[in-house]
């Protein structure tokens, strides 16, 4: 009884059931929209995805993928870790000032400089950093102001932990070359950097360092050039006298022979007595004779040194190109020349890290992002985008041409 009567109220209200049945409302138009926008946005973001990740890749994962795979050199086994302090070595920065260059560039080169700096501080932890001259570009020709503002961005671009110790020799682009010092560039670099004008020590566990301003050393009678001449010989006489046991020499610590650091590297004809390398400076530049007391030092001026300081390592910079040779009998050293830090005078700078004891003197060249490598990823991800923006709009033009075509055959 009961299912007949629903039967019968079923089939007398089955013109109502339609009605009831195919009632489905329509979503708002900004439903629509918002849909249509979130597609178009997720098409712009997929085309422009490639050169997105490179960016980040090349302006800030690069430099700590590759400076991360350099290590700090080995050591006899039976040199003791305590006895070791850990140098990083770098030259020639060439921060740009306000006349030379783009801004563009300047951006360019203080960032990747920052990058690479912090993410070997990072990785490596070095003990202290040297940096041998030319860290300015434009201060040859600057004031005092300019270079206190290329200083303090200097020391921004430049900063490290505390306990970590910072020494600078100037370069000519620093102070100018001898016939451009100025007295009041020599004395603020000194001031600024609290180094002598001329010739500074430094002990770092008992390992002896001299630290020597290339352009003082012209030997022609100017007042910094018999300043570094006398600084030179006082060297030399402790440094004997630290041998002799009844001698109180004014050198911390006992005797080994020093290590050198300047600007100019030691004089040679050209770069072909370098040991074979990957960044040594390219030919036929490799093979041009170098001017004495311009690209290296005078012939005279490295007797002097060697003669009177017989080092048994001397690190220099200068040239922008890396360059390693060995110096036979009587003096038995190892001399470096250091690359620039900078891409813009180089495409694969680099620096140096140094295990030094009173024994030893270990080196390890560490190689930064090649800047063809950065173009070269810049590429591959603009052809990418490129790739993907072609297929989207063929994509785009299919869903916009076959309904219309759909709509002539209804």
């Amino acid at each position: 009884m009961r299912f007949s009567l629903l039967w019968l109220f079923a089939a007398g209200n089955a013109h109502l059931t339609p009605h009831f049945r195919h009632i489905h409302p329509s979503p708002p138009p900004s439903i629509h929209a918002d849909y249509a926008t979130m597609r178009i946005l997720t098409r712009i973001a997929f085309i422009f995805a490639p050169l997105v990740i490179a960016f980040v890749f090349n302006e800030f994962l690069v430099y700590h993928v590759v400076i991360s795979g350099c290590s700090w050199p080995e050591s006899h086994p039976t040199t003791s870790a305590v006895n070791t302090t850990r140098v990083m070595i770098v030259a020639d920065t060439h921060l740009l000032g306000k006349w030379k260059g783009h801004w563009f560039d300047k951006m360019k080169r203080e960032w990747q400089m920052l990058r690479a700096f912090q993410a070997a501080i990072t990785h490596l932890s070095p003990e202290a950093v040297f940096f041998l001259g030319d860290l300015f570009d434009e201060g040859a020709f600057s004031g005092i102001k300019d270079l206190e503002t290329y200083a303090n961005q200097f020391d921004y671009l430049f900063s490290v932990p505390k306990g970590v110790k910072l020494f600078m020799v100037p370069g000519n682009h620093d102070i100018g070359h001898h016939y451009e010092m100025h007295p009041g560039r020599v004395d603020w670099f000194s001031q600024r950097y609290g180094m002598d004008a001329t010739v500074s020590y430094v002990n770092l566990g008992g390992n002896h360092i001299i630290l020597i301003n290339s352009m003082a050393l012209e030997q022609d009678g100017c007042r910094l050039c018999e300043d570094a001449e006398l600084g030179i010989k006082e060297l030399s006489k402790e440094l004997e006298c630290s041998l002799k046991p009844d001698c109180n020499s004014k050198l911390a610590g006992a005797y080994s022979r020093p290590v050198v650091m300047m600007h100019f590297p030691l004089f040679r004809p050209n770069d072909l007595p370098c040991n074979p390398d990957d960044d040594l400076m390219p030919e036929p530049s490799r093979s041009a004779a170098y001017k004495e007391a311009w690209d290296c030092l005078s012939n005279s001026s490295t007797n002097l040194i060697l003669k009177a300081l017989k080092p048994r390592a001397f690190f220099g910079g200068h040239s922008h190109y890396s360059c390693s040779r060995w110096w036979s009998a009587p003096w038995h050293m190892w001399e470096y020349t250091l690359a620039s830090f900078s891409w813009r005078n180089n495409f694969g700078p680099s620096f140096l890290l140094v295990n030094l004891s009173p024994s030893e003197v270990n080196v390890h060249k560490c190689m930064m992002p090649n800047e063809i490598t950065t173009f070269i990823v810049y590429a591959l991800a603009l052809i990418a985008s490129v790739i993907i923006a072609a297929r989207e709009f063929c994509l785009f033009r299919k869903v916009r041409f076959f309904p219309v075509i759909s709509q002539k055959f209804d």
